[in-house]
């Protein structure tokens, strides 16, 4: 099964990755599509993800920004072949600004450790 959308809160996949899907609902990458994933979610205090800020910093990178219609999160995809300083400059750039914090979605495992997979 190929992603044509970020498969949001889907730890360890994103876009264009290629995954098989157990019965039990485990999946497993067998190919990368090359995209990262990153997430949002909207603090304490906060009703909503300031996806239109989010926007605009990641679509000088060719990223996209998907979010459910009451914005309480918020899931972008952004290329590999930006590099990761250029992606966390703009998510820190917007981070600062909105006061969000983000995370990679599909960078590292559970224990915190790099995938490697790029």
């Amino acid at each position: 099964m190929a992603a044509d959308r970020d498969p949001g809160l889907a730890e360890g996949c994103a876009e264009g990755d290629v995954l098989s899907v157990d019965q039990d609902g485990q999946f497993k990458a067998h190919e990368r599509g090359g995209n990262i994933a990153i997430v949002s979610y909207a603090r304490r205090g906060q009703t909503r993800t300031p996806h239109a800020q989010a926007l605009r910093a990641l679509l000088p990178l060719g990223g996209k920004v998907e979010h459910p219609e009451d914005g309480r999160f918020l899931v972008a995809t952004v290329p590999l072949t930006v590099g990761f300083p250029a992606i966390e400059e703009a998510l820190n750039d917007w981070a600062s600004e909105s006061g969000c914090d983000w995370s990679y979605g599909n960078v590292y495992d559970d224990d915190d450790q790099p995938l490697n997979w790029w």
